[in-house]
């Protein structure tokens, strides 16, 4: 009987490093803020969490200079980078849009990674009557470049959100 008990314990185990292997790890959208340069890393480190699943809302579970803590998540300027034209220095100035002064994005060169002045493209069609399309108040563009397929990013008292434009009329 005890060596049943053991034999069916040990293949138990053999399976708990399957299991977790198993285990779905659900990565959030965006992308973790720079790390921290002023922690005093003899603080002590600290791991809030090991993946963005055990991290609230739309934070994520980001290296902050010392330990793994929940973040929001950073934020890419608005506008997009130019084409490269052949190839630039190969240095890297920057790394995200972040480390970039004013509106200029961090884009590639051709080569390396530059501060650039970002492309602002308005699609077709002008802004309509939004009163339909604004239930909820919340910004989630700040040109049309963030929208996808044909939408344009429209505003009213509540907030930015991309939303199908009226046809026929310049652009807004």
């Amino acid at each position: 009987m005890v060596r049943s008990v053991l034999c069916l314990l040990t293949v138990a185990l053999a399976f708990v490093p399957l299991l977790s292997a198993v285990e779905v790890v659900s990565e959030k959208p965006g992308v973790c803020p720079k790390p921290r340069t002023d922690i005093a890393v003899e603080v002590g480190c600290l791991d809030q969490c090991s993946t963005d699943s055990e991290c609230e809302g739309n934070l994520k579970c980001c290296f902050d200079g010392c330990g793994r803590v929940c973040e929001p998540k950073r934020k890419d300027k608005r506008g997009l980078c130019p084409s490269p034209s052949g190839f630039g220095p190969c240095v890297e100035m920057c790394t995200f849009d972040e480390d970039c002064k004013e509106d200029d994005k961090c884009c590639s060169n051709g080569c390396g990674h530059t501060c650039q002045r970002p492309v602002i493209k308005s699609k077709p069609g002008s802004c309509p009557d939004t009163s339909p399309f604004f239930t909820t108040c919340k910004k989630e563009c700040t040109d049309d470049s963030q929208c996808p397929e044909n939408l344009k990013c429209c505003f009213s008292s509540c907030g930015l959100q991309c939303i199908p434009p009226e046809h026929g009329n310049s652009p807004q």
